[in-house]
């Protein structure tokens, strides 16, 4: 018995979270070519990381991080469109609880 104890222990632990600002480069990575140079769709890569950042952005304090980051990206990013950004979320299927512009409020 303590034996399939630990292994159900071991098989639900989870590798550390990392940071979510890495993941908010990471995720933005991925979809610049949707967010810059008007690819058609997303890529299936990008929306993947869209849907794990609405499902990690859960606190108020993540999502102002978050935010602030996809923020800085758009400002510093040529050719970002900010109407894409705003409209990624649902774009790719998922509720995104922070906005992607460079015009963001990040005060939520």
């Amino acid at each position: 018995m303590a034996v399939v104890m630990c292994m159900m222990v071991v098989s639900t632990t989870q590798a550390p979270v990392r940071p979510i600002c890495d993941q908010v480069n990471e995720t933005l990575g991925d979809c610049l070519d949707y967010l810059t140079v008007g690819v058609k769709d997303p890529s299936s890569l990008c929306c993947d990381g869209v849907k794990e950042l609405s499902t990690r952005a859960n606190t108020t304090a993540i999502r102002q991080k978050a935010c602030n980051r996809a923020k800085d990206i758009a400002m510093h990013t040529s050719n970002f469109n900010n109407l894409r950004g705003s409209g990624l979320g649902l774009r790719c299927g998922a509720l995104l609880p922070f906005p992607i512009s460079s015009i963001a409020d990040c005060a939520m």
